[in-house]
């Protein structure tokens, strides 16, 4: 049964896209907390992964899931296709005597494995890269926030609807066709807030930082992220998707009008951890936003300088977080 956290019961919790990265992540966050975990993917078992590079896998994960104390249901879904959704949200209603605690819009149909350059200009770029970030990113998470909306306004605890956005709705990141949906992920998020306000449901955006996902790290020892963003992002910058996992737990467990209070709103995934004092997996604190000169100074304009003192005087720099509106244009160069 969904009961609130004070209960004795299980909170009911989807999460799409968590066979990997993120997802995975975030599902293993909340198996910490006993939850009993939806998690979809096209990836069913570690032979049917659908990305051979990093591996990944329902099966898997959802081992993991038990093995931190959750419960987990796999569900095989490509969110490309709305029947498959459709199934996926009739299972957890007849699963769970028609009640849903927690969505988490995180499936995404990325920016690897295209055939053209993610960082080529827009314009040599075709459609497949827009379809893919608006499909499975921006499509899905509507499609799936409106299903689970009956499920719900069932939830006896504090219902919620997560999107996984990025400082991309904000600030240029990757391509054109990548910042316009998150921005619009972020959208979603506050203009659902409006009319779900009444039922008591409450939305939110996630704000990841740079996350050490299987992909990303693969990326930063190639040195391919630094030769494409000029960020020369190393450990110490790097959230674990578990992290992120645990930041949402924590806003998944605050109050029914502590999150009406702030629905709709961007949450950054390292200023929540920090606020609420939340480590990860390694027992370390949460790294400094992307926002805060600690990150902007030895990431972005660090590779710029060459001498080394320099670029350790830049890491010392104090905790102050640029606003918003800074941020709108990017990084300051």
């Amino acid at each position: 049964v969904s009961v609130d956290s004070a209960g004795g019961g299980r909170r009911i919790a989807v999460v799409t896209g968590a066979s990997r990265g993120i997802g995975r992540g975030i599902a293993l966050g909340l198996a910490e907390q006993r939850w009993k975990v939806y998690v979809t993917g096209r990836s069913s078992t570690p032979a049917a992964t659908t990305d051979k590079d990093v591996g990944g896998s329902l099966e898997a994960v959802c081992q993991e899931i038990r093995e931190k104390g959750g419960e987990a249901v796999a569900k095989v879904v490509d969110h490309n296709d709305d029947a498959q959704v459709q199934r996926l949200f009739n299972d957890v209603r007849a699963e769970n005597g028609g009640t849903l605690d927690l969505l988490v819009n995180n499936a995404f149909g990325g920016i690897v494995g295209l055939e053209v350059d993610p960082f080529a200009p827009f314009w040599e770029q075709g459609a497949e890269i827009w379809d893919r970030c608006a499909g499975v990113g921006l499509r899905s998470h509507y499609i799936a926030s409106a299903l689970a909306v009956p499920l719900l306004k069932q939830s006896q605890g504090t219902p919620l609807i997560v999107n996984v956005s990025s400082f991309g709705g904000l600030s240029y990141t990757f391509n054109v066709a990548y910042g316009v949906c998150k921005a619009a992920v972020d959208r979603l998020a506050a203009d659902c807030a409006k009319e779900l306000k009444p039922l008591g449901i409450s939305t939110l955006s996630l704000w990841p930082g740079v996350v050490a996902t299987e992909r990303m790290k693969q990326e930063l020892q190639s040195g391919n992220f630094l030769a494409n963003t000029g960020m020369d992002v190393t450990d110490e910058y790097l959230e674990t998707p578990l992290l992120v996992g645990r930041v949402v737990a924590s806003l998944a467990s605050e109050s029914k009008e502590e999150r009406l209070a702030k629905s709709g709103s961007v949450e950054v995934v390292a200023e929540v951890a920090k606020a609420k004092g939340i480590c990860d997996e390694l027992g370390r604190a949460s790294p400094p936003s992307i926002r805060s000169l600690q990150f902007i100074l030895p990431v972005v304009a660090g590779p710029k300088m060459g001498n080394d003192a320099v670029k350790d005087m830049l890491r010392r720099v104090p905790d102050v977080r640029l606003p918003f509106w800074v941020m709108a244009g990017g990084a300051p160069s």
